[in-house]
């Protein structure tokens, strides 16, 4: 939900209507495009718009590139709209029902683009709300390659989890708080991490 921004007349926000906008987005037709942008901007300001893509993203009979479209705008959604800080910022309830499902979403999904694009996106939520306001993500994370003998998983967890850290290769600054993270983190892959390589 983006708050305290005035839209047209709302267009009615179900799955197939969202994913028919995110099919004409990309149409022939600049015409047609031109409508589908400003359909997905009332979108964007509707409550549970992030949900829905996701739903979308899983929904089985709907077309590849429209749920890669789905997952490329969600990404977007978290890189450019999570941060409280923006004028036009995902309400906290929508980003409590996200992290609740979206790491199933990635591993579920049966694209490996779409799954790449999905753990960018988680890893883009985690710069904001890891580990503060998503404490639970490595438990989540190491329980799905813990408990599974499918590579697409556990390749979906552990590339979720490289791009979820690429934040500790590229500081600048090794404080006591950062450390800190990186001792609980090491902490809790290590053991399972070993598992995982005398399974396979």
């Amino acid at each position: 939900f983006f708050s305290q921004h005035i839209f047209p007349a709302r267009v009615k926000m179900d799955i197939q209507t969202v994913a028919t906008t995110l099919q004409n987005s990309y149409h022939q037709d600049k015409g047609v495009r031109k409508q589908a942008e400003e359909t997905l901007k009332q979108f964007r300001g509707q409550p549970k718009f992030t949900q829905a893509l996701l739903r979308l993203i899983v929904t089985e009979g709907v077309a590849d590139p429209v749920k890669r479209s789905a997952a490329v705008y969600f990404k977007n959604l978290a890189k450019y709209h999570w941060d409280p800080r923006e004028e036009f910022h995902i309400s906290d309830g929508d980003k409590a029902e996200v992290r609740s499902v979206v790491i199933d979403c990635m591993i579920n999904c049966q694209s490996p683009q779409i799954r790449t694009i999905l753990s960018d996106a988680i890893a883009k939520i985690c710069d904001f709300d890891f580990p503060e306001n998503w404490p639970d993500v490595v438990p989540t994370l190491i329980s799905k390659f813990s408990t599974t003998q499918d590579l697409n998983v556990c390749n979906g967890s552990l590339y979720t989890a490289h791009s979820i850290f690429k934040r500790y290769r590229i500081a600048l600054e090794l404080t006591l708080k950062t450390q800190q993270e990186l001792l609980a983190i090491i902490g809790a892959f290590g053991q399972p991490l070993l598992d995982l390589v005398e399974r396979t």
